[in-house]
């Protein structure tokens, strides 16, 4: 059980970094980053695509049942995304409920 409680909290920070990239990704598009943000806001950069790569490895073969082909869980996503698989309907649902409210292009995974 204390197992299951460790993967479920690894998903919900996993999910606040997405929303915080996304929300970074907008300022610098819109050219609101200057020198002191951006540095400010590097290093989470590369925790979050260290912990993204991780659980592409880690989690997300399990949850997909398969070893990755690529690097991030956005790449494996976009892969799978609107296949008539079981895994296409998991990454599309991941898409569209989870990931696309948050992403500012409206579709995070097209």
């Amino acid at each position: 059980m204390k197992y299951l409680y460790i993967l479920l909290a690894d998903l919900h920070l996993f999910f606040i970094m997405y929303v915080a990239s996304m929300n970074i990704i907008k300022a610098h598009d819109e050219n609101k980053l200057n020198g002191v943000l951006w540095v400010l806001c590097l290093p989470f950069v590369a925790i979050s695509l260290v912990i993204d790569v991780l659980n592409n490895i880690t989690l997300f073969s399990l949850i997909f049942w398969e070893i990755p082909k690529e690097l991030t869980v956005t790449a494996r996503l976009k892969r799978h995304y609107r296949q008539k698989t079981i895994r296409g309907r998991l990454a599309s649902w991941i898409g569209d409920v989870l990931l696309n409210p948050f992403d500012h292009t409206g579709s995070h995974l097209d």
